[in-house]
């Protein structure tokens, strides 16, 4: 048994995520309202537009280990870097995303976070039912629209091809937030170097 999950209590679910700074999150959530006009969706609607590093769960009563672990991850990845996006792509015509370009330098950072993330909260924690998250399976995206109403997604495929989309984004800090609903437990500043409880900085939305 893991040392912060015991099985016969009830337990909740939480994900490291990198997030981007003001101006690009507001790009992304323009084109996130964008796709959901067009044809319906529910895109993380409450979170702000972040990259999933990874997905681990952890007794209510043990929250604050857990903030201690994010902590310590965040003393090894103080560094705010430029995410390259290599375009629209799509997951059983109901999940739209933009991928992350495999031979871009910031391809590789992110990968070591989440290895860094692994590492750091395995074996103390669960991990989350989404094994797609793990290195070896590992597919860096940012969501932009999931759960497409019936029938959305060529609408949706089609209102991406006509927009502009962006070709990267900087990424500024970590969260640690609690999943549905959505709720922000601690976030980091790469561009500070200091932690915040609660929201994310309002330059970060």
């Amino acid at each position: 048994m893991d040392a912060f999950t015991d099985s016969s209590r009830p337990h909740r679910t939480f994900a490291i995520s990198l997030i981007l700074d003001a101006p690009s999150s507001q790009e992304i959530r323009l084109l996130r309202q964008k796709i959901a006009e067009a044809a319906g969706s529910d895109a993380e609607a409450d979170a702000p537009p972040h990259i999933t590093l990874g997905m681990f769960h952890a007794d209510e009563e043990n929250l604050d280990e857990v903030k201690r672990f994010f902590g310590d991850f965040s003393n090894h990845a103080q560094e705010a870097f430029r995410g390259d996006f290599a375009g629209i792509d799509f997951f059983k015509d109901k999940v739209i995303f933009l991928s992350l370009k495999k031979d871009a330098e910031s391809f590789s950072k992110i990968a070591e976070l989440n290895n860094l993330a692994h590492r750091t909260f395995l074996p103390e924690f669960e991990a989350g039912a989404n094994r797609d998250y793990f290195p070896e399976n590992f597919f860096p995206h940012l969501t932009l629209a999931s759960k497409l109403a019936k029938g959305g997604f060529g609408k949706a495929r089609d209102c991406c091809v006509s927009m502009p989309l962006p070709h990267s984004a900087r990424i500024v800090g970590a969260s640690l937030f609690l999943c549905r609903p959505y709720s922000e437990i601690a976030c980091f500043d790469f561009t500070q170097g200091a932690s915040a409880q609660g929201r994310v900085a309002e330059r970060f939305r």
